[in-house]
């Protein structure tokens, strides 16, 4: 079955974009990386098809499996996900529905923890995948205001390091708390930590003592553009 995958997800592109760019651009990939998947070279990601499920109705059943049909309605949106393994060899899939997952827009813009990072690009590149009971109940916050971004630098360190995704609350624009949030400095991105003082103004310091704190006076606070405030970092284990 599984070498027949790359037939599937072209019968899927044919069906839906028409045409690998128009399907790359859609689904947030290179032209590249989709004629890899169609000769076999590449895999996708689950959150990508989850992605594909949500944008098109694709079956991800069928898209892996063959069985099934290609497509479904609005009320039949389930897909497979990988389950525990009897052995190192066997894979097990169990069926959960869609409505279980939110998908997070992750962005091709890195906050610099650092001395700044300039924008290049915010164009959405993948989405991940979080389960909805635990962004309502946990993180209590709308999936719709959350967006994940890479961060640049180590002045955060050892909180968030180099290269960390975090995830930031768009709707968290104004301090309540010391906690660290992403700020724009003209065309920079930045993660700091922030803390607002008696006299109204704002401190905004590192976690690494290496770098210099710096004070945000009451009367300049306009010009601070406060993205959101990080509430989740994903770490990858070297």
């Amino acid at each position: 079955m599984e070498n027949e995958f790359p037939k599937r997800f072209e019968f899927i592109i044919e069906n839906t974009e028409g045409s690998k760019t128009k399907f790359a651009r859609g689904t947030g990939k290179t032209p590249a990386q989709i004629t890899d998947i169609c000769k076999g070279r590449g895999k996708p990601t689950f959150d990508y098809l989850l992605s594909l499920n949500v944008k098109y109705g694709v079956n991800v059943n069928w898209l892996l499996s063959g069985e099934g049909t290609p497509f479904l309605d609005g009320s039949q949106q389930v897909v497979m996900y990988p389950g525990n393994t009897e052995t190192d060899k066997e894979v097990s899939w169990h069926k959960i529905s869609l409505n279980d997952f939110i998908l997070v827009p992750k962005y091709d813009v890195h906050a610099s923890a650092g001395y700044g990072s300039v924008i290049q690009s915010e164009q959405v590149v993948d989405y991940l995948a979080f389960k909805r009971d635990w962004v309502n109940h946990d993180l209590r916050t709308d999936p719709s205001d959350l967006a994940l971004i890479t961060v640049d630098g180590d002045s955060m360190e050892p909180t968030i390091r180099h290269g960390d995704l975090i995830l930031v609350d768009l709707s968290q624009t104004t301090v309540k708390k010391d906690s660290i949030y992403v700020l724009r400095l003209e065309d920079v991105l930045v993660a700091k930590r922030l803390q607002r003082i008696y006299d109204g103004s704002l401190v905004i310091r590192s976690d690494n003592p290496a770098y210099k704190e710096q004070i945000v006076p009451k009367e300049d606070l306009e010009s601070l553009q406060i993205i959101g405030r990080v509430i989740w970092f994903g770490r990858q284990m070297l």
